[in-house]
Order: C-alpha cells, then sequence, then structure tokens
C-alpha cells in the first residue's frame, strides 16, 4: 500500500510520442508526427489560437529517439549562445560548453573555464534559463556564493532571486520520458542478453506466432565490448594489463 501510495504521488510520464505535449522555454507543443515530409524535428509556430506543434518526419519508432536528440541539441544551442552572451559581458572567457542529463544540479563552472548545463533545461521558461547561464557565468568572475557573486549576477539578468525561488519550488506536472539511442554492454552480460531474445523469438516461432513480436520497446544501438572489463587496477602497470 506504501509504495502505490508514493507512485500515485508522482507526476504523469510523457513519452515522445504524436500527440504528446512538452514544453520547450516554458511554451508548451504538441508534438505531430509528419512521415511524409521531410526536415527530422522542427517547430511549427501557429497563428490562429491553436497550439504549436513539434513535427517529426520519418518512421514511428525512431520519433521518441528523434525528438529527444533534437531538444538535448536546442538545449545546447540554447545556453551555448546565452552563456557566451552573458561572459562577454563581463569580460570573460569559456573554454567549453557541454550539455549533460545531471540529476543534482542545472549547471556548473570550473575553474578552467568549462560550463556544463543539464539539457532539461529546454523545458524551463527562458528567464529561468537566463538566469541559470547567467548564474554559471558569474562563476567565472567569483567562483563562489559571495556577495559580489551574486552582484555579478544581478548585473547580467537584474532579478535573480524570483528565479532562484521558481527552480527551488517548482514542480513539474509531467515526467519526461527517457530513451537511450545507445547502449554499452560488457561480453558477459551482452551476450547472453542477445541469446535470451533470439531464444525467446525462437519459442514463439515454434508456437507459429510470429518472432518479430519480441522485440525492445526502443530501437537502440548495441555495443558489445570486452574491454569494457577492469581486470586490474590501481597499479602502475593496470592499463597495459587491461
Amino acid at each position: 500500500p506504501w509504495i502505490a501510495e508514493q507512485q500515485m504521488k508522482l507526476p504523469a510520464r510523457v513519452q515522445f510520442r504524436h500527440g504528446s505535449i512538452v514544453p520547450i522555454l516554458g511554451k508548451e507543443y504538441k508534438i505531430a508526427h509528419s512521415p511524409e515530409e521531410f526536415g527530422n524535428v522542427w517547430l511549427k509556430e501557429s497563428f490562429d489560437n491553436q497550439m504549436p506543434q513539434l513535427k517529426v518526419s520519418g518512421g514511428s519508432e525512431h520519433m521518441a529517439r528523434r525528438v529527444s536528440d533534437w531538444l538535448k541539441k536546442r538545449a545546447k544551442d540554447e545556453v551555448t549562445y546565452k552563456a557566451k552572451k552573458f561572459s562577454s559581458l563581463l569580460n570573460k572567457e569559456i573554454k567549453s560548453v557541454s550539455v549533460r542529463d545531471t540529476r543534482t544540479r542545472w549547471g556548473s563552472c570550473s575553474s578552467s573555464g568549462n560550463l556544463s548545463f543539464c539539457w532539461r533545461l529546454i523545458f524551463a521558461p527562458e528567464k529561468i534559463v537566463d538566469y541559470v547561464c547567467a548564474h554559471e557565468a558569474a562563476h567565472l568572475v567569483e567562483l563562489n556564493h559571495s556577495p559580489r557573486f551574486w552582484q555579478t549576477v544581478h548585473r547580467l539578468v537584474g532579478d535573480w532571486k524570483s528565479s532562484k525561488k521558481w527552480l527551488k519550488e517548482k514542480k513539474s506536472k509531467t515526467e519526461i520520458a527517457y530513451r537511450p539511442a545507445r547502449v554499452l554492454l560488457q561480453d558477459y552480460t551482452g551476450i547472453p542478453a542477445v541469446a535470451d531474445l533470439a531464444a525467446m523469438r525462437e519459442a514463439v516461432k515454434e508456437k507459429n506466432k510470429d518472432p518479430n513480436t519480441i522485440n525492445p520497446l526502443s530501437a537502440v544501438d548495441l555495443v558489445i565490448d570486452h574491454s569494457v572489463q577492469v581486470d586490474q587496477s590501481a597499479k602502475s602497470d593496470s592499463f597495459d594489463k587491461n
């Protein structure tokens, strides 16, 4: 019962499929599958009070991955542009900008000038994205959270307290489902996984059923590599032995 109660509290999971609604920079878009069109993934704005669309071409089996890839690229483009804009106002230079699937922080700045952001910022309002980018750019000047640091943030975006509060208190109404595009397995686990899949398909075939019904839910690139295994560690010759 306790587990069921906790599950009831979780937000509804949003699948990247036709008809799903996703927020992009705080504005809601409806995913629209357009298999006959060209363009991969693109935004189609609406001027007749209809919800704007996130159009996706190609086969439906690749839709989730294409949408995910597009959102991550759009996130990187946004944070890169904003971070460089703010850093230039501070006469500072960024060494690199990356996006990751972080769970504990929205952004980070290293002492060498490498900035990293959570790609899920693409779902937040643009004001919030501005704040996070300004926050990390300010760390190029003050690698701390001193009063001078917050003064620098204020110079870049003005009121930052409401944005900071939003990130702390905002609760999403939906959970974005994430499915990987590539899976890397060591051979002792990867080969049995493939063998099990083949055995299940063979069993279905023996029952005069379609073996193609036994497939992963998401199409992924599966890489099975023995080099993932580490036999030696913490020794001067570990690299050569591995």
